[in-house]
């Protein structure tokens, strides 16, 4: 009968060849080993009195054998604690490990303590960027910022273009606008026309 209300049936050939566990054959006092993991930088020792204090809080752990604090590895992310209780009846095994939860979570709000989450950094390189950006230091003199890819050059602005335009394009020239050269022409009244003869007509 298992702890779901499973009936289990185990054949003879299971017991030969495997090992057996016996949650409460002899002694039915039971070791739980619960997993704690903080942040780099917390205080082992404030760590380990929260979680003998959330372990002391729990009515179903036993004060003999006392609870136990292990500092057991130096994490990817976290330093790896686990808090070690005995319990008086192993069928209440999952429910104490819920409980024991509970606890430790408020514990170690309450000394401030930080519940980390796995997490990485990502350096990237790339050899073709760097050669790239220094090509357009030596381009730029050193004066200029490196232009982005949708970021336009200062000289090439619309408002720039307009407000100094260049020397040399014929439109800027005033003798070549064909409105200053129809108001520069001379007109059929000009003094230098008084004596010209109209034209007979038929």
């Amino acid at each position: 009968m298992t702890l779901n209300g499973l009936t289990i049936v185990v054949p003879n050939s299971r017991f030969l060849e495997n090992e057996v566990i016996n949650w409460s054959h002899g002694n039915p006092l039971s070791r739980i080993d619960v997993p704690v993991g903080v942040a780099y930088g917390s205080a082992i020792e404030t760590v380990r009195q929260a979680l003998l204090e959330a372990a002391q809080d729990c009515p179903m752990t036993l004060e003999t054998p006392a609870p136990q604090v292990w500092f057991q590895a130096f994490g990817a992310s976290s330093l790896d604690f686990a808090l070690l209780v005995w319990i008086a009846d192993p069928r209440q095994q999952f429910y104490l490990r819920s409980e024991l939860n509970y606890r430790i979570h408020r514990s170690l709000e309450r000394h401030g303590i930080e519940i980390p989450f796995p997490q990485q950094d990502l350096h990237l390189r790339s050899p073709h960027l760097d050669r790239l950006a220094d090509t357009l230091e030596r381009y730029l003199g050193g004066h200029g910022p490196i232009l982005g890819p949708h970021q336009p050059h200062p000289q090439a602005s619309p408002q720039n273009a307009a407000q100094n335009p260049p020397q040399n394009n014929p439109q800027n020239n005033p003798q070549n606008n064909p409105q200053n050269t129809a108001q520069n022409a001379p007109s059929p009244l000009a003094p230098g026309r008084r004596n010209a003869k109209p034209t007979e007509r038929p």
